[in-house]
């Protein structure tokens, strides 16, 4: 059975029993415990009347875009691979982010009805390759005047 030897530390400098990189095991489980921070647990917070109110217009504003828009089933086309679709607001794009023109956010013009799958292409990078693209950046230098 092969002895194990007591060792200085390099962190506090104590003579003891080396567990880790040099260091006793009390400096090691310090070490390691500063590396791993607790992930910090978001609070649900309530929205404010003002963030209510913002979802309420541009439901509305969505809900009369579709109506602009749909056939006598009450159901849209996609514009892109014109699949038959039934009113969900995840069925409206925004042509520009609400987050970069919050003015637009309602604006019946910043909306183009995509199936989920066309909108997730729309959002993450594949604009470019879209049939619609032209028309889309063309309504896009438009909005970009207002």
């Amino acid at each position: 059975m092969i002895e194990r030897k007591k060792k200085t530390c390099k962190t506090c400098g104590n003579e003891s029993y080396i567990f880790s990189k040099g260091d006793c095991k009390p400096c090691a489980q310090k070490r390691y415990a500063a590396k791993s921070k607790p992930k910090q647990v978001k609070v649900k917070t309530r929205p404010t009347k003002r963030h209510k109110a913002n979802k309420d217009a541009e439901l509305s504003a969505m809900q009369a875009y579709w109506k602009q828009h749909q056939d006598q089933d009450e159901r849209c086309l996609c514009s892109e691979c014109g699949t038959s679709l039934i009113f969900d607001r995840t069925h409206v794009a925004h042509v520009l982010g609400k987050g970069a023109y919050p003015h637009l956010r309602c604006n019946l013009k910043n909306f183009v009805i995509l199936c989920f799958g066309c909108h997730q292409k729309f959002d993450f990078g594949e604009r470019s390759k879209m049939r619609i693209y032209d028309y889309i950046s063309e309504l896009e230098n438009e909005l970009k005047k207002i």
